[in-house]
């Protein structure tokens, strides 16, 4: 989550403004783009998805490797690296070789990352009686556990479909997030043109 605000806009100069300003707007249009061929087409999209993912998990299986090599001398960081290289070739290669398998796992990993958003926030609210707006975290928190629950209980395809449809609609929402960032930055730059 990036929280960004008038006054952390203010204190940047107009030369990096200008350069995030393109950034922003360059990342904005990009995940548009991904984001609604997720939606429109979302089988060759999850392909798409699983390959890419894939190669990153054998990217990041390979740097722990070379990382372990470099860390050979200290023993605990050389064994947690190397298990986390082939934590990291497994997965990349699973998603390579087989891109449902790859997207079945990624939605495990998001249902298991929606049950314990559910619980922490349920532990959260029942822990503390006076936080303010407690009703509405115990309701986010059984939210999260029924939809935790329903795609479980969804079947194969049903599951990869809500996953890439998912991680369709989370690009479409940055990208809005990221023009109206954009939008801001064009207005500070346009205030201090005017200054």
């Amino acid at each position: 989550m990036v929280y960004i605000d008038s006054d952390t806009i203010n204190k940047l100069s107009l030369r990096a403004l200008s350069k995030y300003k393109k950034i922003v707007l360059f990342l904005a249009v990009l995940l548009l783009l991904c984001g609604t061929l997720c939606l429109l087409i979302p089988v060759y999209s999850g392909i798409a998805l699983s390959y890419l993912l894939g190669s990153l998990f054998v990217i990041s299986g390979i740097y722990s490797f070379v990382s372990a090599l470099a860390f050979r001398k200290n023993t605990s960081s050389f064994i947690s690296l190397c298990l986390f290289c082939i934590i990291y070739i497994f997965l990349g290669v699973s998603f390579l070789s087989s891109p449902m398998v790859g997207m079945n796992i990624l939605s495990m990993l998001i249902c298991i990352l929606f049950l314990l958003g559910g619980m922490s926030r349920l532990t959260t609210a029942f822990n503390n009686s006076e936080m303010i707006g407690r009703y509405w975290c115990i309701f986010i928190g059984i939210l999260d556990f029924a939809i935790a629950f329903i795609w479980l209980s969804a079947g194969e395809d049903t599951s990869y479909l809500l996953t890439v449809m998912l991680i369709g609609l989370e690009m479409v929402l940055t990208s809005w997030f990221l023009f109206i960032l954009n939008y801001g930055f064009n207005q500070h730059k346009d205030r201090h043109s005017v200054a």
